[in-house]
């Protein structure tokens, strides 16, 4: 769980991308390709090296966590790139994207079920019809 903080401590650039890789569990290289596509802000240097906020650490988290259950780099980048156009997280959209997966989950569900229904009855045909020996 990730600490409440002030907006200003969010946003304040500290870490560099070793740091976020190790909090994150995300590498440096998939950090930059995320970046690249949009996903997180362009973080602020100092010299050569990119400094992170909270914020940018908590959004690559939401990524990897997004990722896991299913969510594509696409329909993240749409949620992240509203995210950035607004300067503030859109947790509306972040909510309906997750309850449409909800739906997408529960349909997923339900054909497994069925499939399962279909495996006993395949089951219980074959071992009435073959003699048990």
């Amino acid at each position: 769980m990730y600490p409440v903080l002030n907006d200003n401590q969010k946003k304040q650039p500290h870490l560099l991308i070793g740091q976020v890789a190790e909090e994150t569990g995300a590498s440096p290289k998939a950090i930059r390709y995320y970046e690249s596509l949009g996903l997180i802000p362009i973080p602020e240097r100092k010299g050569k090296y990119r400094i992170y906020s909270t914020y940018d650490v908590f959004l690559i988290h939401v990524i990897k966590q997004a990722q896991t259950i299913g969510f594509s780099l696409n329909e993240l980048k749409k949620l992240l790139t509203e995210q950035i156009d607004k300067q503030q997280f859109p947790l509306h959209t972040a909510n309906k994207m997750m309850e449409e997966k909800r739906l997408e989950f529960r349909s997923e569900i339900k054909k497994l079920k069925e499939l399962e229904k279909k495996l006993d009855t395949m089951k219980a045909e074959m071992n009435n019809f073959f003699p048990k020996i």
